[in-house]
Formats: structure tokens, sequence, C-alpha cells
């Protein structure tokens, strides 16, 4: 499955420790959304991000193709 990864997945570390088969696909861009930090990370102590709509905006991000063993490790 193609999975479109921001914010802190974009960490290829953290994505390796997540996702240890997951392979990179190439940058993609999410037109019409935006990238907003909302809620908190208890684990980590900061923001999250996240994605809205957001006609005319655009967020950077990479494609991964995950399994279905990696899909399910990411929240």
């Amino acid at each position: 499955m193609a999975y479109f990864a921001y914010g802190s997945n974009l960490d290829d570390a953290q994505m390796r420790e997540r996702c240890a088969d997951a392979r990179v696909l190439g940058r993609a861009t999410l037109p019409n959304y935006a990238l907003v930090f909302g809620g908190f990370s208890h684990r980590w102590g900061g923001a999250v991000a996240s994605v809205v709509r957001a006609r005319g905006a655009c967020v950077e991000g990479l494609l991964y193709e995950l399994g279905n063993v990696d899909l399910r490790a990411l929240d």
C-alpha cells in the first residue's frame, strides 16, 4: 500500500525503526492540504503534526510502499 509520510515520519531512522520493510518510492506532494501542529504527545513531550484541508496549500512529503505489518506499526 502507498503511504504519504510527513512530519516526523520524514526522519529515515524513525521510519526504519517503525517500518523496517518500507520502501521509499520518492518525493511527493499533497495538494490542497496544510501541515499543522495540533495535539500533544506525552511520549516525547511535543506537538503532533497532522494535515488538514486547505485550498491552495501543499504539503511536501515522501511516498513509501508499505506492507500490512508496517502499516499496523504506524499510529
